[in-house]
């Protein structure tokens, strides 16, 4: 499938990368190709690099029936720990055998789990499985991968909307990564080296509503990232109140019904009620 647009299309200065609902239209379309009944199925949405134990569909598949949203924390097999091609030229059949090799690795490394050789838990979601019924109720905005904070804004919208949504930790049966570089934070780009007119300024804004504490973001795509991230937790209005922006019109009930005494809206974004939502930023 070949997406419609990726940032480079969007915001000038950025490297191309994939928004993550042109990732799900994209699922979603092939899905009403092959069923249908096209409203009763779930999308997983990772990372290309990430990959999938030998046991993973089976326990995902397990993990789904008590709920209709769940994220998979990945393991993290340090490269210290494979023994990496020097040299990957040369035809395919070679390519794959380099392949296999570095994934047998893997998987001893991944039998090791706890050992100081072997595989490491990670605290970053990456692996989401999402029914319908979720990806009815949720606006992904323009949310993009590859740099913060679109797992940390997708999963905290889970968990505003969805009652049984499930955060999984690492675990052998689950997915892998082999290294763990996060080049995102060698961004170099000074945070608003592409903010050059009073629009843009404006789009700054957006920043505060974005709710997730911390150092002010660095970097032009994770500034991006971090302002589409606000615009999804801007506050709107609704027949029944004021929800996130996130919430699509005719699902507010929802929202209502899991932050209720919990978090209210107003103009100035979410804000948490701290006596009774202690727990609201764990595995966030």
């Amino acid at each position: 499938v070949v997406l419609p647009r990726s940032t480079a299309d969007v915001y000038h200065g950025l490297k191309p990368l994939p928004f993550v609902k042109d990732i799900i239209n994209a699922g979603r379309s092939a899905m009403k190709q092959e069923e249908e009944e096209e409203n009763d199925y779930y999308l997983m949405l990772t990372n290309a690099d990430i990959c999938p134990s030998g046991f993973f569909y089976e326990f995902a598949r397990s993990e789904i029936r008590e709920s209709p949203a769940i994220s998979i924390n990945r393991m993290t097999i340090p490269k210290e720990q494979l023994t990496l091609p020097s040299d990957t030229e040369g035809p395919m059949d070679i390519k794959h055998l380099f392949a296999v090799n570095v994934m047998q690795q893997a998987r001893v490394a991944l039998n090791r789990y706890g050992r100081v050789d072997g595989a490491v838990a990670h605290p970053g979601q990456d692996c989401f499985l999402l029914h319908t019924s979720v990806l009815n109720a949720i606006d992904f905005g323009d949310l993009f991968l590859g740099y913060p904070k679109w797992a940390s804004a997708v999963t905290f919208m889970l968990k505003l909307t969805v009652t049984h949504y499930r955060s999984i930790h690492s675990n052998k049966k689950g997915t892998f990564h082999l290294g763990d570089e996060r080049t995102w934070q060698d961004e170099s780009e000074e945070a608003d080296s592409d903010i050059s007119n009073p629009n843009d300024r404006k789009e700054l804004n957006y920043l505060a509503f974005c709710p997730f504490p911390g150092d002010p973001p660095q970097g032009r795509h994770t500034v991006q990232n971090v302002i589409n991230c606000g615009k999804l937790f801007a506050p709107r209005k609704s027949e029944g109140g004021v929800v996130p922006t996130f919430v699509r019109p005719g699902y507010e009930d929802a929202f209502f019904n899991i932050n209720n005494n919990i978090m209210f809206i107003n103009d100035h974004g979410l804000q948490r009620n701290f006596e009774t939502m202690k727990d609201a930023w764990d595995d966030v």
